[in-house]
């Protein structure tokens, strides 16, 4: 898992996405597929669920405040999604077991 740190409003903000967050994308029904169908839905939910982790206390309005925020102060929002996009996709790839770079330990699977 990776981290990423933006500045707002001369605060530092560490996001990550986590398998909490991820579920919190999945039970809205925010996934990779619907980039194309709810573009702006896409692009705040992905933004929020960064904040989960280390920001519970906020709320998703507060979040969205912070987007048009770090946007109006010149960051690129897109920049930062594309971040949680490469974290959610190492996150499923992982899971399924494709692309992984690392050797997993192997379970020993016999009849009962």
């Amino acid at each position: 898992m990776k981290k990423c740190t933006i500045n707002i409003g001369e605060k530092d903000y560490e996001l990550v996405l986590t398998r909490n967050a991820i579920k919190w994308l999945e039970n809205r029904g925010i996934t990779l597929d619907t980039i194309d169908k709810k573009l702006l839905t896409f692009v705040d939910g992905m933004w929020v669920a960064l904040f989960i982790a280390n920001y519970s206390d906020m709320s998703e309005t507060d979040c969205i405040a912070l987007l048009e925020q770090y946007e109006s102060e010149g960051g690129d929002v897109s920049e930062i999604v594309k971040f949680a996009i490469d974290e959610y996709t190492a996150f499923i790839n992982a899971l399924s077991g494709t692309k992984s770079k690392t050797k997993k330990k192997k379970a020993q699977i016999t009849k009962a």
